[in-house]
């Protein structure tokens, strides 16, 4: 199976993101559950491969260990397929939580760490099938 492959992010960015990631994917899925979010197809895939991601840099920071300086590369299994829908879908459903941002019901602020780790992850690079 293919792999998206990170481009390197320092291990404190990594654990930024983490954290961040997992609030966002808690309040996104009550958000579904409330019908403020579309419970379908393209959002469930977009809140699947948010939690794979954070899933894979989470044991990866835990593999390199809290008192890493070296740069942390992250291989997350996924096709080209998934890997362009989720990404497609991601630009329709993050203007809509923008918007319930603006309603009080979420909160998008993010980290310059975050957003380090989110620019490596949106630049990796799909490796060629197994």
């Amino acid at each position: 199976m293919q792999k998206l492959v990170t481009q390197p992010y320092a291990a404190e960015d990594g654990r930024e993101f983490v954290g961040y990631m997992q609030r966002i994917l808690d309040e996104t899925t009550r958000l579904q559950a409330e019908g403020r979010v579309p419970d379908d197809d393209g959002v469930d895939d977009v809140l699947t491969f948010w939690r794979a991601v954070t899933a894979q840099i989470n044991a990866d920071l835990g593999n390199a260990g809290t008192a890493s300086r070296q740069p942390i590369t992250s291989a997350v299994p996924m096709t080209q397929d998934v890997h362009q829908r989720t990404w497609a879908v991601l630009d329709t459903l993050y203007p809509l939580l923008r918007i319930i941002e603006m309603r009080g019901a979420i909160d998008l602020t993010r980290t310059e760490g975050v957003t380090r780790v989110v620019d490596a992850i949106h630049r990796g690079a799909l490796t060629a099938a197994d």
